[in-house]
């Protein structure tokens, strides 16, 4: 059995979030430079071609959202105390999570419906759908802790 803490918060949602952080970024860089580019062309030339341009609002727009939507979880998350309590246990991952002094839910999780573990130089990211992962902080585990854990979610995956 292996027991560990992780504290979240807004560095861990930016590691969990990277690649959507980044897509936005992209997107909002190729939504700007083609409004620009109709902007530019459409006073240039008075031809109607140039309002295919107009479509790079779309990319723009999605790039918008996200980033100020991650922004504003970041920010939730920054001035919030929350805490994740694991036990790997034999057969179940069991997870606690206390908010500002208060538990705020508990899950038995069984190994085999976890659907994959990622990690960094800072976490195990535990995948218990496609989108929803749970920071467990590697600072906290042993090598044996994690092999252990990783063995666990292996062997038991469908």
């Amino acid at each position: 059995m292996v027991e560990c803490i992780t504290v979240i918060n807004d560095k861990v949602q930016r590691q969990i979030s990277k690649k959507l952080y980044i897509s936005s970024i992209v997107c909002l860089v190729i939504g700007i430079i083609g409004v620009i580019l109709y902007i530019v062309l459409s006073t240039i030339y008075q031809n109607s071609w140039a309002d295919l341009l107009l479509l790079f609002a779309i990319p723009f727009g999605f790039g918008l959202t996200f980033f100020i939507t991650l922004d504003t979880n970041y920010r939730i998350l920054k001035n919030t105390a929350m805490v994740n309590f694991y036990i790997f246990d034999d057969d179940y991952l069991f997870v606690t999570t206390i908010k500002d002094n208060e538990n705020v839910g508990s899950s038995q999780i069984p190994y085999n419906s976890i659907t994959k573990i990622k990690e960094n130089k800072l976490y195990l990211f535990i995948y218990i759908n496609k989108v929803s992962a749970l920071p467990v902080e590697k600072a906290s585990l042993s090598e044996e802790d994690i092999k252990y854990i990783k063995s666990k979610i292996n062997t038991n995956q469908n």
